[in-house]
């Protein structure tokens, strides 16, 4: 693919005033190469995710681990921050009609607590597993408090529960470091996979928050933190004309 380039010419705005506004963002584009410096004890600790490889080995051993179990559904338990962004990636690699192009495995996001909405998926998986197919849960709350999440996760752990003895083989835990949910996925012998703490919900799609589901999906995981990084250290370059 050809670099892409931005030209003026129809941009209704000139290139000295786009320029002069750039100029005003330079406080805050050195706050962010600061922030480069600081790994996660920054407030703009995401922009680190990129260069974190413990992060990412970690997450390749648990998709590599679930592979392992032909799974023919992934449920994604979460609101906001917790899916929004996978959701974001999926359809923009998959396309939105990922499930209906009958992969190997499909993706449900399990992100309302509608009644129907939830039901449906029961609907969906439970056959699946009566028939000894495997599904796998991945359940990501930053604050590991979410009542909508926990609900859930209720929900379809009792759907998996009666057809699974080894269940905790077939639920991933995603969360900030010893919130309660990391306690119970502990307790219980879930994987879990750790949020960084100043890393917020709707700025985590590239941790483990994004980067498991999108890896069990099959996407190049270690390309799109690559990508994100070449992109980081563009927007944070002193040139602002650049």
């Amino acid at each position: 693919m050809k670099n892409i380039k931005f030209a003026f010419d129809n941009c209704l705005i000139s290139s000295n005033k786009i320029l002069e506004t750039a100029e005003k963002l330079r406080s805050e584009i050195e706050n962010a190469v600061k922030a480069t410096s600081k790994g996660y004890d920054d407030d703009k600790a995401c922009i680190n995710l990129p260069d974190d490889k413990e992060m990412l080995k970690k997450v390749v051993e648990v998709v590599q681990d679930k592979k392992r179990l032909n799974p023919e559904y992934l449920v994604v338990i979460g609101i906001g921050g917790s899916n929004l962004g996978t959701i974001a990636v999926q359809e923009a690699v998959l396309g939105k009609l990922y499930n209906q192009l009958n992969p190997s495995m499909k993706v449900l996001y399990a992100d309302t607590v509608d009644t129907d909405y939830i039901n449906g998926i029961v609907k969906l998986i439970e056959p699946s597993l009566k028939d000894g197919g495997n599904v796998i849960v991945d359940c990501i709350s930053k604050s590991g408090t979410t009542t909508e999440t926990a609900v859930n996760f209720e929900v379809i752990l009792n759907v998996l529960s009666k057809y699974k003895k080894d269940v905790e083989n077939f639920v991933v835990f995603t969360s900030d470091k010893d919130s309660e949910l990391w306690n119970l996925g502990v307790e219980k012998g879930f994987d879990n996979l750790e949020i960084p703490l100043k890393v917020g919900g709707r700025y985590s799609v590239l941790s483990a928050v994004g980067l498991f589901p999108l890896g069990l999906l099959g996407l190049d995981i270690k390309a799109l933190l690559n990508g994100a990084k070449s992109a980081r250290d563009l927007c944070i370059s002193d040139d602002v004309e650049e």
